[in-house]
């Protein structure tokens, strides 16, 4: 659609005969055209080519009209106001028939989206409808083709506002319906927004209006007409998506692929961080008066209730939620490894020692523990680092430990918790803390209100006793009202759920637990480190 020479295009005065007999002529086709009849087999079922066919030619239509509305958006472009308005009213038929020219207000708003969509596969139109002589705009940026004709479309809006009718309601008396998809919605909302734009552009263009016809359209008029004036009409739409949007949130049924993966995932990482810790389990429990006194304010781990996006579980969202599914369960695991790490810090030992950076083995090795009465458990100490640039002797594990020491078994925890970092605790076998997990059935005198609680959970792991339940605040006013109460705001926990996990996980030591801890100062640390090497002294075995 080069239009370097002006003898060559359209005229204000209207379409020139060469380029109307040829326009003309292709109206009367497509006026004419009807859709292939469908073929059927045997079977009566429509055979592929006949698919085909009709598909091509629903393809080879659509595309026409398309080029038919990029040609009117040249037109306007090149401001040919009365060709434009020859191919706007042309017709040959009674009631009029403007069959290349788009009537629907539903087709006209899905073409604009289409347009204005910013996708790389969109260059295809930039290709095909390539106006050469685009200028530039306030900003010195070339004028993109695509949104010359969203422009266009934008003034094909207003022409509904001008165009005959014979029979029933205005059709502007009526909302688009909006699309189903929540994403689609959001999409058709921001467009909206240059929509709007466009529109207010056109509607302060008294000239442009003038030479189209179009300046009838006014508040005025509109309420003689009884429909909605232009940026009104598109701020009711606004209205409509944005209501359908929270309808669509609020009544969708959850996803029970998601809600699944949200439950096997949370029960995953606690398997996982329960299958990690128990490796350092002792043989026989801990009765609860022997348990150490840290267990006392300590005593049991547990899962968590959180408030959890609706959209996000729904098959049908308006953006992609990653790792919505595993954030929970990620959660509970590091409170969990946590749990672990304040009780190693807290638990009473029998020494404590701080050597200089590198030390920590050397420190081990002076305690010289007999390798059959003790395990090592290390949080944060890259062994790695000591074994394959340190030169420490460091060996394969033989079981479900990570290395050997000396034939010391050394359990590794990669917890960064400032509490036990760069530590290692030497635990005698007899000291090494009881890990399992109980059943809230047996506990007794549960409270009323808390075995209400647990006996509506479902129980999602057998070996582990894990319960979840999940409710809807939008249903819920009971939940509702203890969220608000808790100070969260209504818009906070509109259109939330929650998700509540639970479970009993126990990690006690004895009172009387042999625990030594070793821990290494920082590489950079300032000051001097609370030990040397010569005042460690091997341990007593007779203890």
């Amino acid at each position: 659609m080069s239009a370097s020479n002006q003898n060559d295009c359209p005229l204000g005065s209207g379409m020139p005969v060469r380029y109307k007999t040829e326009w003309v002529s292709v109206f009367i086709r497509i006026l004419h055209l009807t859709v292939p009849r469908s073929q059927y087999d045997e079977n009566r079922k429509e055979t592929e080519v006949s698919k085909e066919v009709r598909k091509k030619f629903l393809f080879n239509r659509e595309a026409f009209i398309q080029l038919n509305t990029v040609l009117g958006a040249y037109l306007m472009y090149r401001k040919h106001y009365n060709a434009l308005s020859e191919i706007w009213f042309y017709t040959q038929s009674q009631p009029p028939r403007y069959i290349l020219i788009p009537q629907s207000v539903q087709y006209l708003f899905e073409l604009f989206n289409t347009f204005l969509r910013f996708e790389i596969y969109m260059s295809d139109i930039i290709i095909r409808f390539s106006f050469k002589d685009l200028s530039f705009d306030e900003m010195n940026n070339k004028l993109d083709v695509k949104y010359v004709v969203c422009q266009y479309i934008g003034l094909l809006f207003l022409r509904l506002y001008i165009a005959p009718r014979y029979y029933g309601e205005h059709q502007l008396n009526y909302l688009p319906q909006i699309p189903e998809k929540q994403d689609e919605k959001i999409k058709w909302q921001e467009n909206l927004d240059v929509f709007k734009t466009i529109i207010e552009k056109h509607l302060k263009n008294e000239n442009f209006l003038n030479e189209l016809g179009l300046n009838v359209i006014t508040k005025d008029k509109c309420k003689e007409w009884n429909i909605p004036y232009p940026t009104e009409y598109i701020e009711n739409l606004v209205v409509k998506i944005k209501d359908g949007f929270k309808e669509t949130l609020k009544k969708t049924p959850l996803s029970s692929e998601k809600i699944a993966k949200l439950k096997s995932s949370t029960v995953y990482s606690i398997e996982c961080v329960y299958k990690d810790i128990v490796r350092i389990n002792r043989q026989n429990e801990i009765d609860k008066s022997e348990k150490d006194s840290i267990s006392d304010y300590m005593e049991v781990i547990r899962g968590t209730r959180n408030l959890l996006s609706r959209e996000a579980f729904l098959d049908n969202t308006s953006t992609h939620y990653i790792g919505v599914d595993t954030i929970l369960g990620e959660s509970i695991r590091m409170e969990y490894y946590r749990h672990l790490a304040t009780k190693f810090h807290l638990i009473k030992k029998m020494k404590t020692y701080e050597v200089a950076n590198g030390q920590i083995f050397e420190a081990i090795k002076k305690l010289s523990p007999v390798a059959s009465e003790y395990i090592l458990v290390s949080f944060g100490v890259n062994i790695n680092y000591y074994k394959d640039l340190k030169g420490v002797t460091i060996e394969d594990s033989k079981g479900d430990e990570n290395y050997r020491f000396m034939s010391i078994p050394i359990y590794c925890f990669d917890i960064n918790d400032s509490l036990v970092r760069n530590t290692i605790f030497l635990v005698k076998n007899t000291s090494k803390p009881m890990v399992k997990h109980g059943d809230w059935t047996e506990i007794k005198d549960l409270p009323q209100k808390s075995f209400e609680r647990w006996s509506v959970m479902e129980k999602l792991n057998e070996e582990l006793n894990i319960y979840c339940g999940i409710k809807e605040l939008n249903t819920d006013s009971d939940l509702r009202t203890e969220y608000l109460n808790l100070g969260k705001k209504e818009e906070e926990i509109n259109n939330m759920i929650e998700f509540d996990v639970d479970f009993l996980a126990y990690i006690w030591f004895r009172k009387d637990s042999e625990i030594i801890e070793i821990k290494e100062a920082e590489i950079f640390q300032e000051g001097e480190v609370n030990n040397k090497l010569e005042d460690i002294n091997p341990l007593d075995t007779d203890n």
